[in-house]
């Protein structure tokens, strides 16, 4: 028998590699018969030399070749001589699996989920014994539509959410972040000028028990942001007394 001589590197097709039928050592043991087949399209090596190349009885290596070729991936050959022949069949086809690619999470600006998190607040306020179902990621996902593909400004934004919860009409009716841009430009339509999100009021002058009540607007930074704060005062005996905001609201 002519010496094999193996090629230098071989070939591991796609349906061997993933069926699932047949074992790590068969799927090894293919790979090196196309190694080894030469030039006539066939193998000589006996089960002795798999044998001692992989350290494997040759009965197991019996077997192994067997069932590659109850398979369908090999078809083995006897001559008269006793000289075996084994030939590569190609084309054989299994379902080979796609990779699930993980979707990867999505990141959004720290905004949107503060936009969110306002929004569902307000409500909690203005509805108490109200379950609201409220899932943060498609809250703040609703907000960058309003803000990237509505093309509203963060701050114009930020004061449709108060207005939305001041209004009495609109506080019963806005309860999720996906109504809330259903009818985001009817609420900037009806939205007073001089409605601003610091104070939450939008009338000339406030009163408290009677009293006229000075809204003093002041900037405070907290953590690298710049928030605008509203106290509200009125006059008695020449000093300012602060009063309670809850009050100032009361309708």
């Amino acid at each position: 028998m002519e010496k094999e001589n193996p090629n230098y590197y071989s070939i591991l097709p796609a349906n061997v590699r993933y069926d699932k039928k047949l074992t790590p050592f068969e799927k090894i043991l293919y790979s090196e018969i196309v190694a080894l087949t030469n030039k006539d399209g066939y193998c000589w090596a006996s089960n002795n030399y798999f044998s001692e190349l992989y350290h494997k009885g040759e009965k197991w290596i019996s077997k192994s070749l067997n069932n590659l070729a109850k398979k369908g991936y090999l078809t083995i050959e006897v001559e008269k001589n006793f000289m075996r022949k084994i030939y590569i069949i190609k084309g054989k086809q299994v379902d080979v699996p796609t990779p699930k690619v993980k979707k990867e999470k999505q990141v959004l600006p720290e905004i949107y989920y503060q936009l969110a998190q306002l929004l569902f607040d307000k409500i909690k306020e203005n509805h108490s014994n109200l379950s609201v179902q409220y899932n943060k990621e498609k809250w703040a996902d609703i907000f960058r539509k309003i803000i990237e593909i509505d093309k509203y400004k963060v701050e114009v934004v930020r004061q449709v959410v108060l207005f939305s919860q001041w209004d009495k009409f609109w506080k019963k009716n806005i309860l999720s972040a996906s109504k809330f841009r259903q009818k985001f430009n009817t609420l900037l339509a009806q939205m007073p000028d001089n409605f601003t999100a610091t104070t939450g009021i939008h009338c000339d002058k406030l009163y408290y028990q009677d009293k006229e009540v000075f809204v003093e607007v002041k900037k405070e930074l907290k953590n690298d942001t710049v928030f605008l704060t509203t106290n509200y005062y009125y006059v008695e005996g020449g000093k300012k007394v602060l009063v309670d905001k809850k009050l100032v609201f009361k309708k």
